[in-house]
C-alpha cells in the first residue's frame, strides 16, 4: 500500500508539481477572467450570466492549464503532457479540445480572441486571469 501511495504522489509531481495531499488544498481556489469564473473545488465554469457551462474533463483540464499559464504561448506538446486525462493522446486531439473550449468561451470559435493560435509555437490564453 505505502509502495502504491508513493507511486501516485510521484506522478501527481511530475504532473502537478505537488504531492496528492496538497491538491486538494490547491483546488479550493477560484479563477476569474474576464466575466467568467472557474471554481476548482466543483470543478464548475460559470459564463458572464451567472449560468455553468458544462466541461469534459479534457476541457476542463485544458482550461485550468491555460489559466494558470495566461498569457504565455504553451506548445502544443506542452499542453498534451499537462492534460492528459486517459492515458496518450493522439498528435491532433489537442487541437479538437481546443475548439471544443473555444465554441464554449467565444462567439466565433472561427475567429478566436481568448484562446489564440501562435504560428510555430502554439496556443496562447489571451486574457488577464486572477485567482480569487
Amino acid at each position: 500500500m505505502a509502495r502504491l501511495l508513493a507511486h501516485i504522489n510521484a506522478l501527481s509531481r511530475r504532473r502537478f508539481g505537488f504531492p496528492v495531499g496538497m491538491r486538494s488544498r490547491a483546488q479550493d481556489g477560484r479563477w476569474r477572467f474576464g466575466e467568467w469564473e472557474l471554481r476548482l473545488k466543483s470543478r464548475k465554469l460559470y459564463d458572464p450570466s451567472g449560468r455553468s457551462v458544462a466541461l469534459t474533463a479534457a476541457e476542463y483540464s485544458l482550461l485550468v492549464t491555460f489559466v494558470e499559464a495566461a498569457q504565455r504561448p504553451l506548445s502544443r506538446k506542452y499542453l498534451q503532457r499537462a492534460t492528459r486525462v486517459h492515458g496518450e493522446i493522439l498528435d491532433r486531439s489537442i487541437d479538437v479540445q481546443i475548439l471544443r473550449l473555444r465554441r464554449k468561451l467565444e462567439g466565433d470559435a472561427r475567429a478566436p480572441q481568448l484562446i489564440k493560435t501562435v504560428r510555430g509555437v502554439g496556443y496562447l490564453f489571451n486574457m488577464q486571469t486572477v485567482r480569487a
